[in-house]
């Protein structure tokens, strides 16, 4: 008898354990995008927020400056449309040719970009122009068709 309810209570905690992996793995992979609409109407609740972006991109610019240690960095500028509204992404790459290359080889088709919006501090860039509101990527991917 004893026997049969250890079984049973094992049983029990191992369904447990696997409803709540299961749930977790569900949220996990249902990423809630946002759309840019959204960010651009009330940009001050999204300052420092990690936020989902996905549309279409457009290389605007390129981005060379100096991180915190004075070293070098690169990066593209993008224009990202998700048909409620375009956002400049910006994103900070390595000062490598090829890396620069397949970054900016990322502006063709529909893309995901998870990132930080920046919406306090403005980049003056060489060409004059600022930006104000923008996310700040740390990963862009292609999506399947």
């Amino acid at each position: 008898m004893k026997e049969g309810m250890a079984m049973a209570e094992t049983l029990r905690v191992g369904l447990a354990v696997l409803g709540a992996w299961w749930m977790l793995a569900g949220h996990v992979a249902a990423e809630e995008v946002t759309p840019v609409e959204k960010v651009l109407s009330n940009p001050s609740a999204f300052h420092r927020h990690d936020v989902v972006l996905r549309g279409g991109l457009k290389l605007i610019g390129e981005w060379q400056g100096k991180d915190t240690f004075g070293m070098p960095t690169c990066g593209s500028i993008f224009q990202l449309d998700d048909q409620t509204g375009e956002i400049p992404v910006v994103y900070i790459i390595r000062c490598d040719p090829s890396e620069r290359q397949r970054v900016n080889g990322l502006a063709v088709g529909r893309v995901s970009v998870r990132g930080n919006v920046e919406a306090q501090t403005v980049i003056k860039m060489n060409s004059g122009m600022e930006l104000r509101t923008r996310v700040m990527a740390t990963n862009i991917r292609r999506e399947e068709k």
